[in-house]
């Protein structure tokens, strides 16, 4: 499969009937599968992320008050880098190209913090109104 807009094509192997819907719907779980995958980096990688990977902890009950608190800080990072997109001020981050999309909401995120990046009101708002948009588009697709 080559998607539009894509720079690699992706060879997809599935035991499904070939039928042009279902080879659709094939690529549209691998790509959400990637965006996950990417998530989790986001979350243990120190280099990019929050560096949960640094965790030397085996208790059970810190192991889950660790993972709740990477969880939120997570969340919290995606909507700042939704926050960063929808403003318009992400692609002084975006070393390789202006045009297509390269770096994830939660890496953004960080920059911003980073960065100490200030929004408006108005900017988070409409963020937000993304997001909800996002969120209900996710809720609908999978009744």
């Amino acid at each position: 499969v080559h998607a539009q807009g894509a720079k690699d094509p992706w060879l997809l192997a599935t035991s499904l009937a070939s039928h042009r819907s279902l080879s659709k719907q094939v690529v549209a779980i691998y790509r959400q599968r990637m965006q996950i995958e990417e998530g989790f980096r986001d979350m243990k990688s120190t280099k990019f992320g929050l560096g949960y990977e640094q965790n030397k902890s085996v208790k059970k009950q810190r192991l889950t008050i660790l993972v709740l608190l990477t969880t939120l800080a997570s969340l919290v990072a995606i909507l700042l880098g939704m926050v960063l997109v929808s403003s318009n001020k992400h692609r002084r981050f975006q070393a390789n190209t202006e045009t297509r999309s390269v770096l994830s909401f939660h890496y953004l995120g960080l920059r911003a913090v980073a960065c100490r990046i200030r929004f408006t009101m108005r900017q988070w708002k409409a963020a937000l109104q993304w997001y909800s948009s996002i969120v209900d588009g996710a809720w609908a697709g999978a009744t």
